[in-house]
């Protein structure tokens, strides 16, 4: 899937959201606009919670500028991903834990970067 700019706004007002994800206390914080709907776009929610279909209706908000918001994504997780592995793999597992300690160890003192921008 390709990332695309939308170019029809509905308003031109921006909106600042902060986007957590349930891990420690780390957010980070994106700008929306409102956009015109076009054909094909998802603006509901469905999951089912014990058999019972559930859904939940959607604003159309969507990220104003998407190279801005890969930036910020990738240094949230540049910062944050310590804090995720410990939060993912238990501590006292004893194949996966070093194996991602390992993996986080050389991403942190690597002189190059793994992600491009």
């Amino acid at each position: 899937m390709d990332i695309v700019e939308i170019t029809e706004w509905a308003s031109p007002e921006v909106k600042t959201i902060t986007i957590t994800q349930g891990v420690g206390e780390t957010s980070y914080q994106v700008q929306v606009k409102e956009f015109v709907p076009q054909d094909g776009d998802s603006l509901e929610r469905k999951w089912k919670s014990g058999g019972v279909q559930k859904s939940h209706r959607c604003a159309p908000y969507a990220i104003a500028n998407m190279k801005d918001a890969a930036l910020i994504l990738k240094r949230f997780v540049d910062e944050n991903i310590a804090i995720t592995i410990s939060d993912a793999v238990d501590r006292n597992d004893k194949l996966l834990r070093p194996a991602y300690d390992i993996a986080l160890n050389l991403a942190q003192h690597s002189q190059v970067s793994p992600c491009r921008t």
